[in-house]
């Protein structure tokens, strides 16, 4: 005799073991589980897969239902045997519904050799001429002739016209779905573009294609991009200077010295810049929206200032950009700076009688400096385009051919003309 406590240990054993079934709410049936063949109590977990629970709750209840056996109904068939008359209506009847969905395929076919149809247009035909729901009564009458008539089933449905024609129906359903998504696998790398190519045939009966639409298209470069153009303001360090004869009292008299007005840091300048991708560290960064590059190119002056230097100047320095648009570039400013003049090497410093002018010292000079930029197409964008000796602006028009040409407009007077 078995012992009570080793009845009760197996039976535990078997609960902690268990069973899982799962239910796939998007296809609403059970995709695991329905195999299971139990001697024994054995605990059973039901789980909900592709349950939508952002905005819905869901209750899960499993019970056991006491199953009714009748193994006298095994025999049914024995004493219930297939009519032949009843199996050949059967079969008739799918032949005209097989008949009947040819046709409308026929009006879902009805002009696609001789020009493109988009999908949404058969679709509005797929659903009009009810080719789904005619399929769907199709297997039903299928299933019956299977079930109460196998010996038709060869005969009927295993033919290769009839094979041949259930194919297509599946292709018009998996389409109908939107499933069915013409593709191409490649590899390309750095260096290379991409040239992709797309036609559209249509397949007569008698197995011949035609072309019916055709798309190509190449893309130049996919290689992480090398070079980026960028345009704005440098805010720069270095000084834009004016010097002048300050009077200062001194005693009963008054005295003349050097007097210095300076627009400090921040100063602001345009730039427009030239940002390189940095090997090897950019394009782990890029994953996340964020880049590195190298960065420089020219900068200029948006007035006149209060020294008479250069209004050009150069940046370099290292771009942080995020989304490849915006740019914080910190660096060295290089420029002309109008130093001290000769003799007079710091402010307040007396002014000699007959000194002349106070010509200041001009020299070149780097100095830290900040860029805010954001990314352009070109530098024409940025600055617009101007006219040059050799050619013309791209908005001008060029006479036409045999016209006689515009007079020249009058040049402004020569104060008028900005850089």
């Amino acid at each position: 005799m078995v012992p009570k406590s080793l009845v009760a240990l197996s039976l535990f054993a078997s609960l902690l073991s268990g069973q899982t079934v799962i239910v796939d709410w998007g296809k609403k049936a059970i995709t695991s589980g329905k195999e299971m063949a139990l001697d024994k109590p054995t605990k059973v977990w039901v789980r909900v897969t592709n349950a939508n629970t952002f905005v819905y709750n869901y209750r899960v209840i499993a019970v056991p239902v006491r199953v009714q056996y009748d193994d006298i109904q095994a025999f049914g068939p024995l004493f219930r045997p297939e009519s032949p008359a009843t199996c050949e209506q059967k079969q008739i009847r799918i032949r005209e519904e097989g008949e009947s969905i040819l046709g409308a395929m026929k009006v879902l076919r009805k002009d696609a050799a001789v020009r493109s149809i988009p999908w949404a247009k058969s679709k509005e035909i797929y659903d009009e001429q009810k080719i789904g729901l005619r399929t769907q009564e199709l297997a039903a009458l299928e299933g019956e002739l299977m079930a109460q008539c196998s010996n038709f089933v060869d005969s009927t449905l295993k033919t290769p016209d009839y094979l041949k024609f259930r194919n297509k129906l599946a292709q018009l359903a998996d389409a109908a779905a939107g499933k069915i998504i013409p593709s191409a696998e490649t590899v390309v790398g750095p260096g290379f573009g991409l040239q992709i190519e797309v036609i559209e045939e249509f397949k007569k009966d008698d197995g011949e294609s035609v072309e019916t639409a055709h798309f190509s298209e190449t893309i130049e470069d996919v290689s992480l991009p090398v070079l980026f153009l960028s345009g704005g303001f440098l805010l720069t360090r270095i000084e834009d200077r004016g010097y002048a004869r300050a009077e200062v009292p001194e005693g009963n008299s008054i005295s003349k010295v050097l007097g210095v007005s300076a627009a400090g840091w921040p100063r602001p300048l345009g730039v427009a810049l030239l940002n390189y991708s940095v090997p090897g560290l950019d394009p782990r960064m890029r994953k996340g929206n964020l880049g590195v590059s190298l960065a420089l190119g020219p900068t200029v002056r948006f007035d006149s200032g209060k020294s008479d230097v250069s209004n050009f100047g150069l940046f370099l320095g290292v771009s942080l950009d995020f989304w490849k648009r915006l740019f914080i570039t910190p660096g060295i400013h290089v420029g002309q700076f109008a130093d001290f003049p000769t003799g007079l090497p710091r402010p307040g410093i007396p002014i000699p009688q007959n000194f002349g002018d106070l010509v200041p010292l001009k020299r070149w000079t780097g100095r830290f400096g900040v860029g805010v930029t954001v990314r352009a197409r070109s530098f024409s964008n940025l600055f617009g385009a101007t006219k040059s000796d050799s050619g013309t602006a791209a908005g001008d028009k060029k006479p036409a051919q045999g016209a006689k040409p515009e007079a020249p407009a009058a040049e402004p007077p020569k104060e008028e003309r900005r850089n």
